[in-house]
């Protein structure tokens, strides 16, 4: 072990004098102790015990961890340098070798003699001779740069030499193989080929590069001898880097071993004197005892605040007898007011079960009113039936308890009474609630126990018939429920009849939520309603089915109006005095991205229902006066192609345009937007709209006919207006409809009809055009009755802008 540490020693020493002269900033610099002895002493002295701890296990571990570092910086350092060495003398022999290699790679007698009858192989061996030329000056230029190279000089002037010679060589030898190549053509001339590749190759050019070639191999051997040096060097760095750390670790360990005695030295008898003390005043009570302080370090200052301690608790105790004398005086006090409080307990708990049985009390009236409010939660509060909530749990647990027991069946029925509405605004609600009292009531009493009848909207009421036996046993039901509501009911002497339509769905579909059966009952009752009222309809597929057309019909419509799919064909109106247009009338279509043209008929009743109805009629409007207007801009009157009037145009209004709140105001921005005269525009309404709108209806039109628009009343005669009122309309025009006048002839009981439109047009002082007109034969009789306007496919039928436009320039006279 000796031995070793001092083979050791030696070798850092040597190591440590090269590294400082070689690498300065690596190793501090060594200050001499001596000079500043003195000063540490004083230092040290004044050290507190925890800092000499801390100090002599810093100094331990600076000395272990100094002395790795600087071992671990020797060996990397050592290691590196001969790792660096190795890598050179492997690469420079590497570069050396296959220089060699490529300058004795070409030799003609052996490459180009078996090629000369093999002109393509021939030809491909001499392009490769520039790429050989290349890699052998690229192979050494890197030499030139290698380190090595540059330290021995009989290298560098041997890498000069093979350079020039390679690149003579290979000069000479592209000058012999350009000689050769006419004669390789000439089969006799094939010996004289040969003889020049074997002149060549005792050319002075190919002995130098073939002796520059063979000088290498001294250069080679003594790149090899180099690598093993590096490697054996690489080896003992090793050796010595792995033989610093265990020393090292020896160190530390022996030097804080001897700090660790010390300490525990210096620790332990202040400590075992303290212990001595306290044995003593724990046994005798001599609080009078101390520790010796013989340091100033943290012993001192623990062996002061020890005797501190025994100081202060003597003061304690003395204290703490004065307070025993006054706790005994306390308890007499404290006894007194026990008994006090005892008395007033006693009280307080009188007091506290008179309350807590109010509060009982409280309670249960608390719980009697939320069980009032779950019943109101949970059911009708004027009738006392079942809401929609309760109704669909119960349904809900129908439905369930269907999928367990498949034999079990069900039905929903759906009641909405006939003409509620009329009640309520004739006899006023009040008298509205007591019938909804007494229908609840006949429905109570048409049903059995099991079932469930429910209120779930201002007239509807629904039923929930549980185990039925088959769809006669809920027709039976049905049947009895409508008779017994469409008893009278008597109020206050007034006696007031109700019908109901019913919807029914049965579980025999397969149902997974309870709306789908409400609704499908619903659906079912709105058929009934449409079909007749006082009857009851079963749901079926076909119901959904169209249900679900309609909407998607809707849905469809909304989309039509956002992407402006609908187009304007034009049909024109024609004098049948004269025989010319007059104007046209504007027919809304639906040109659909799939199903094409779609006629009015086929969307305008889903239109008007859902109230889109209104934003065609508008885009209508305002694109055919548009239209009309560019028209009389074209054909102005006067001007050949038209009578002495403006053209005019014709559109249709449906009845939600008079529901608006302002039908008048989107008329007047259409004619401010497009300039076209006012004249020029003919709004046409059905009988049925005047008829149903009533005076509404009439006002409107006054105000349009006072605006100067014309008004006319499309298909007259199939409505339900009243002739004696019919002059009392606002109108201008009477439009005859088609199914009067259409037909391959017109038959005598529709020619008397026509006939008395148009006389009775002249009486109260209206136009009238007929519509429908096809053939030669009705434009006659139409003119010899005297009627004045015409219009149907016999003249036209209708057209889009741009043939409309061609059929006015053609200027047809009919």
């Amino acid at each position: 072990m000796k031995a070793t540490l001092y083979n050791c020693s030696r070798i850092l020493y040597s190591k440590s004098q090269n590294l400082v002269k070689s690498q300065p900033n690596l190793i501090c610099r060594f200050i001499p102790l001596q000079t500043r002895s003195n000063r540490i002493s004083d230092i040290l002295h004044r050290l507190s015990l925890r800092n000499k701890i801390i100090g002599g296990y810093a100094v331990a571990l600076s000395i272990a961890v100094g002395g790795t570092i600087a071992g671990l910086t020797l060996g990397n350092y050592y290691q590196q340098q001969a790792s660096t060495s190795q890598d050179s003398a492997n690469q420079q022999g590497q570069l050396l070798s296959d220089l060699q290699v490529a300058m004795l790679r070409t030799l003609p007698t052996r490459e180009f003699v078996p090629l000369l009858k093999k002109p393509k192989e021939f030809e491909q061996h001499k392009s490769e001779l520039s790429e050989r030329a290349e890699k052998i000056k690229q192979l050494i230029n890197e030499l030139q740069r290698s380190p090595q190279t540059t330290a021995t000089k009989d290298l560098e002037r041997l890498l000069s030499k093979d350079y020039r010679a390679a690149e003579k060589f290979y000069q000479q030898l592209e000058v012999v193989l350009n000689q050769i190549k006419p004669q390789m053509l000439q089969p006799q001339s094939s010996g004289a080929a040969k003889k020049l590749i074997t002149d060549f190759t005792g050319s002075p050019e190919f002995g130098a590069v073939v002796s520059s070639a063979y000088e290498l191999t001294t250069f080679i051997k003594s790149a090899g001898e180099q690598e093993k040096e590096a490697k054996y060097a690489l080896t003992k760095a090793e050796d010595l880097r792995n033989q610093i750390i265990p020393i090292s670790m020896v160190l530390s360990v022996l030097f804080a071993a001897v700090l660790a005695f010390s300490t525990s030295r210096a620790i332990a008898r202040p400590i075992e004197a303290m212990t001595q003390v306290a044995q003593l005043v724990s046994s005798s009570s001599d609080f009078s005892l101390r520790v010796p302080v013989t340091t100033s370090d943290e012993i001192g200052l623990l062996s002061i605040s020890f005797n501190n301690l025994i100081q202060t608790i003597a003061i304690y105790i003395q204290k703490l007898s004065q307070k025993n004398q006054k706790l005994e005086q306390a308890e007499e006090a404290l006894q007194i007011a026990h008994d006090q409080l005892e008395t007033r307990v006693r009280e307080r708990t009188a007091e506290l079960a008179k309350k807590n049985q109010e509060l009982l009390i409280e309670v249960i009236e608390r719980k009697r009113a939320e069980s009032q409010l779950l019943h109101l939660a949970s059911h009708d509060a004027l009738t006392g039936l079942p809401n929609r909530t309760l109704f669909m749990n119960s349904l809900r647990n129908a439905i369930d308890y269907s999928k367990r027991h498949s034999d079990y069946l069900f039905a929903v029925l759906f009641l909405d009474l006939d003409r509620f509405k009329f009640i309520n605004d004739s006899l006023g609600h009040t008298f509205g609630d007591q019938v909804l009292l007494t229908i609840a009531q006949r429905l109570k009493e048409c049903l059995r126990s099991i079932d469930v009848a429910a209120r779930v909207g201002g007239d509807e009421f629904t039923i929930l018939l549980g185990g039925i036996q088959d769809v006669n046993h809920v027709v039976r039901m049905t049947e009895r429920i409508q008779e017994k509501l469409a008893l009278p009911v008597v109020l206050d002497g007034q006696e007031v009849f109700t019908t109901v339509s019913i919807g029914i769905a049965l579980s025999m579909t397969d149902y997974n939520q309870p709306e789908d059966l409400l609704r499908n009952a619903d659906i079912a009752m709105y058929r009934a309603k449409a079909q007749d009222k006082v009857r009851y309809e079963m749901f079926n597929t076909d119901m959904h089915i169209q249900v679900m057309a309609h909407l998607q019909l809707e849905t469809a419509l909304r989309r039509a109006i956002e992407r402006q799919e609908f187009r304007i064909h034009y049909q024109p109106i024609v004098s049948l005095t004269t025989g010319k247009i007059t104007g046209f009338e504007a027919l809304v279509r639906w040109q659909h991205p799939e199903r094409g043209i779609i006629f009015p008929e086929d969307f305008l009743p889903t239109a008007q229902e859902t109230g889109l109805s209104i934003l065609i009629d508008e885009w209508v409007m305002r694109e055919a006066c548009r239209q009309t207007q560019q028209w009389q801009d074209r054909f102005p009157p006067k001007s050949g192609k038209l009578g002495e009037q403006a053209l005019t145009i014709s559109v249709n209004l449906c009845s939600s345009w008079f529901s608006q709140q302002k039908p008048l105001l989107h008329i007047n921005q259409v004619l401010q937007e497009t300039s076209l005269d006012i004249q020029s525009l003919k709004l046409e309404i059905t009988e049925s709209v005047i008829m149903e709108n009533g005076e509404n209806v009439t006002t409107t039109l006054n105000l349009l006919r006072n605006l100067g628009i014309k008004l006319a009343i499309d298909d007259f005669g199939t409505g339900y207006s009243s002739l004696g009122r019919l002059h009392h309309f606002p109108i201008h025009e009477l439009k005859i409809d088609r199914s009067f006048v259409s037909g391959r002839s017109v038959g005598e009981g529709n020619l008397d009809i026509v006939e008395t439109i148009v006389t009775l047009s002249k009486k109260i002082g209206v136009t009238v055009t007929a519509e429908g007109l096809e053939t030669a034969e009705q434009l006659a009789l139409l003119r010899a009755m005297k009627c004045e306007y015409g219009q149907g496919n016999f003249f036209s039928k209708p057209l889009d802008s741009s043939a409309a436009e061609a059929l006015i320039v053609a200027n047809r006279q009919w």
